[in-house]
């Protein structure tokens, strides 16, 4: 049994049902709830939160949380919630940004959201704290014209920054981005 906390739309959930013999998504908002639940045919859907999860104790093999809930310090209760839901032996992966590497990292150092999270050493401490394993991935966002790299830059940051980044950077067609794994 595989959770996806957060699962948003449901995007994802197909494809980990190609994998995985049963698939749940866990999704707090309304809007995306809906969304998910028409998409998907392979998985269950089901309202709750990382402090809430609808399913009984000690009956799931892996949650996983793509850039939904990132567990920073005071998000204890989510932990506690998922660790009940784990069967012995059970894993929690969560995939957030790596906010030390990369072009990405360097943009989020430029936002208001690097002022209102702090750069990632407070999260990177309390998942130590946790005794989690952390890995980085390092990736590559590419694309095909540069519209679509205004267009995804407009969308992740303000448009004051993302227009000032594009003007350090006029003939880029990508940019580097980084992960980061935490696993328990």
């Amino acid at each position: 049994v595989l959770v996806d906390l957060g699962c948003g739309s449901g995007f994802w959930l197909d494809h980990y049902a190609d994998e995985a013999e049963v698939v749940v998504g866990v999704e707090p908002d309304a809007e995306l709830l809906a969304m998910a639940r028409a998409r998907n045919a392979r998985a269950r859907v089901v309202a709750g939160s990382a402090e809430h999860i609808p399913l009984p104790d000690s009956s799931v093999d892996v949650v996983h949380a793509r850039f939904a809930y990132f567990f920073p310090p005071g998000c204890e209760a989510g932990l506690a919630e998922v660790r009940r839901v784990l069967r012995p032996g059970g894993r929690v992966v969560v995939i957030d940004n790596d906010y030390r590497h990369g072009q990405f990292a360097q943009l989020l150092a430029r936002s208001a959201r690097a002022a209102a999270q702090g750069r990632g050493e407070t999260t990177d401490a309390w998942w130590d704290a946790q005794h989690a394993q952390r890995v980085e991935v390092m990736s590559e966002w590419r694309f095909d014209h540069r519209s679509a790299l205004e267009s995804v830059l407009r969308l992740e940051f303000p448009a004051e920054l993302a227009d000032s980044w594009l003007g350090e950077h006029p003939n880029d067609m990508g940019l580097s981005y980084g992960y980061v794994l935490f696993a328990l």
